[in-house]
């Protein structure tokens, strides 16, 4: 599983898509673990989702995490979308 992942820094990993590598599937689904409680949740995503991918580069500036690019179905993405964290919504930027 090839995923995106970025920390909060309040003790939850957020995980972002991924591609299960003998089904060349790729996913939109966000996850986030907590630490404290060593226990994985789906988020409940209030918006439309970035497309499905594997290998994005993502990175948090405040209470917003970014996905930038990856590999899809489509082949190579340059688009990058912003997640908030409070709303948790999607926008792409």
């Amino acid at each position: 599983l090839w995923a995106t992942q970025a920390s909060d820094g309040s003790g939850e990993l957020f995980h972002f898509g991924g591609e299960l590598q003998l089904a060349f599937t790729f996913a939109n689904d966000m996850f986030v673990f907590n630490v404290a409680l060593l226990r994985w949740s789906k988020v409940v995503v209030e918006s439309d989702s970035p497309l499905e991918r594997a290998s994005g580069a993502t990175w948090q500036v405040g209470r917003q995490l970014f996905v930038f690019g990856g590999q899809s179905r489509l082949g190579i993405l340059a688009d990058m979308w912003r997640f908030d964290l409070d709303t948790r919504r999607w926008s792409e930027v």
